[in-house]
Order: structure tokens, then C-alpha cells, then sequence
């Protein structure tokens, strides 16, 4: 018997069955039928069955009702799947900031100055971990809502790079890896805001690194885009490209999900080092933590911004993430 075969057996079966009880017994019901098809893909279908009733009670005929519910269970998987990798996330960095504590508040022990100094230390960058977990929540869930507030402001893309060098600065030297930065003379400043697109790119540079081979280097490019008059740039494209194990294309359809863990747990990488505790200009960059949010988070950015984040990959041959920024002042220079 061909799968096609068994599926609609299977199903029959519970059609009758709900039948039975909608005419016979005049109740509701509901039945659930799960299939792997030939490629390995779950199919799940919903059957529901109610009696239809005469003015005087009698039972007349029923009513069925077939709903494909593939979608649902698998978000509904993917949320819990999403859940148990996050609270495993939070207690690491909670174990640690309480063992800590615990031991300098041991009576027993003494501790010196030195020792007391670099045990607090430890359990604040567990609380800096925490805050970029938690930030990632509320982040996600703006973007959800579509509530992201952008500061707009012309930036120096120069400027901008330079500061993100700084900010990455410990993951670069600890990664083994290198940054190539790209960048023609005389770009012209973009309107966005700068904080979440230090954000955007501080991920898009983190999961490069990470996924890049040992010693190999990543590439930061920007690249001016014009208009169909060929005069005036009307956008800047900036594009990270990695030389890492790239992604089938069933991957990079779920990459961007909500609850999609592939980005934190399907492909091996690098250690993260702690985030730099000097003070940047409006704030640190938020490191990515394993949470599976961060590309859904980026692409909520660039989408507020009235862009796209687009991805080019395929398995063995890397990846590379791009997305363009408005050039300030643009939309003035189109209407003189």
C-alpha cells in the first residue's frame, strides 16, 4: 500500500468515525490525522463533525469540516522548542551570577580584594547576558507589533564604521578571524537610526565570524545605489559576506522566523566573548545572544526603514546578507 494510499485510509476511517457520532449520537467531535509524506514533511489534518438538527430535534444530516493544520503545529513546535532552549539560556548566566554571590557571601571563606573584584566582574557580564536576552524579547516583540521607534538622523557611514570597529573590537581579535571593510570615497550620508543599525550589523558581523572558517576573513561592503537617472545615488547597499558552510534553501526560509533556532543552534560556532564595557556613543551594541531572534529582529529593522534584508547562500559556498539605507535628504532632492 502506497503512502497516498495509507494517508487516505487513515483518513476515511476517521471521517466515518466522526460521521458516526454526529448522526447517531448527535455529538461534536474532533479527530486529528498526522502523516510524514515521502520527503519526511509532517501533514497534519483537523476533522470536526457537528449534527444538523430539524425545527422538532431530529437529527437530519452533519456538517464536516476538513482544515489543514501543518502551519499551526509546526509554529506551535517551533515556540516550544523556542521556549525550552531560552529558559536553558537564562539559568546559565543565573546559576553563575548566584554561585558567585553565594561564594562572597560565604562566611567561611576569605577572600581577597582582588579575588572579590574579579568574582563581581564575572557575575556583571552574566547580567550584561541577561540584559541581551531580555532585550531581545522586547525588541521581537516591537518588531511583532510593528511598535519599533527609529530615531532618524543623517549619519556618516565612515563615522559609523569606525565606531562598530571599536565596538566588535574583542570579537574580532578573539575570533581568529579578519575584517575587510570595503568602502568607496564620497558616500553619501543615509537616513536610518544609528543605534539599530549598529544592531543589525553587529549581528549580521557576529554570525559572520562565527560561522567563517578559522583565519579566514569576513567582508564588509558598501556600495552606493542609484536611481533609474543614473545621476544621484538614492540609496546606500551594505552587504556582509561570510565564507562559512552557507545554507540550503530549506534553511534560509525558516532563518527569519520568530521562533527559528537554526541561526543559534544548527551550525557549529565559535565562542563569544564577553561585550566591551567602554562606553560608545549612544551606548553599546547589543551582542547577539543565542536566542534564534536576532536575524527576525534585524530584518524588523530594515523593514521599518523601508528596506529589505535579503540573503544569497547555498550549501559549501557561504552566505551573504545585504540591505539598503535611504540616502538623507533623498526625498528633497527628488522634489526640487
Amino acid at each position: 500500500m502506497t503512502w497516498m494510499q495509507q494517508r487516505e485510509t487513515r483518513l476515511a476511517a476517521m471521517l466515518k468515525s466522526c460521521l458516526a457520532l454526529a448522526l447517531n449520537q448527535g455529538e461534536a467531535s474532533e479527530a486529528e490525522l498526522h502523516a510524514v509524506q515521502p520527503g519526511g514533511q509532517n501533514l497534519y489534518l483537523l476533522v470536526s463533525a457537528a449534527p444538523l438538527r430539524a425545527s422538532d430535534g431530529t437529527i437530519r444530516s452533519a456538517v464536516l469540516v476538513l482544515h489543514e493544520t501543518t502551519r499551526l503545529k509546526t509554529l506551535e513546535r517551533a515556540r516550544e522548542d523556542f521556549f525550552t532552549t531560552m529558559a536553558h539560556e537564562l539559568k546559565t548566566p543565573l546559576a553563575n551570577i548566584r554561585a558567585h554571590v553565594s561564594a562572597l557571601l560565604a562566611e567561611d571563606l576569605q577572600w581577597s580584594r582582588e579575588a572579590q573584584r574579579d568574582f563581581l566582574q564575572s557575575a556583571d557580564e552574566q547580567v550584561e547576558r541577561l540584559v541581551g536576552m531580555i532585550n531581545h524579547f522586547l525588541d521581537a516583540s516591537r518588531v511583532e507589533a510593528g511598535a519599533l521607534r527609529l530615531e532618524l538622523e543623517p549619519i556618516l557611514l565612515p563615522e559609523m564604521l569606525e565606531d562598530l570597529e571599536e565596538r566588535l573590537e574583542a570579537l574580532i581579535t578573539s575570533s581568529g578571524r579578519h575584517l575587510e571593510v570595503k568602502m568607496p570615497a564620497n558616500l553619501p550620508a543615509v537616513m536610518a537610526d544609528y543605534e539599530l543599525i549598529i544592531s543589525v550589523l553587529t549581528n549580521l558581523l557576529s554570525n559572520a565570524f562565527r560561522y567563517a572558517p578559522e583565519g579566514d576573513t569576513v567582508l564588509l561592503e558598501l556600495e552606493a545605489v542609484y536611481g533609474s537617472d543614473k545621476q544621484f545615488p538614492t540609496g546606500v547597499e551594505l552587504r556582509v559576506t561570510d565564507r562559512g558552510p552557507g545554507m540550503s534553501m530549506e534553511q534560509q526560509t525558516a532563518l527569519f522566523t520568530r521562533f527559528s533556532t537554526f541561526a543559534a543552534m544548527s551550525r557549529p560556532a565559535i565562542d563569544r566573548p564577553g561585550q566591551p564595557a567602554a562606553e560608545r556613543r549612544r551606548g553599546s551594541a547589543r551582542w547577539s545572544p543565542a536566542t534564534g531572534l536576532g536575524l527576525y529582529i534585524s530584518r524588523g529593522i530594515i523593514e521599518a526603514h523601508g528596506g529589505k534584508l535579503t540573503l544569497i547562500s547555498s550549501p559549501g559556498e557561504g552566505a551573504s546578507f545585504s540591505f539598503i539605507l535611504p540616502v538623507a535628504g533623498n526625498t528633497n532632492r527628488e522634489e526640487s
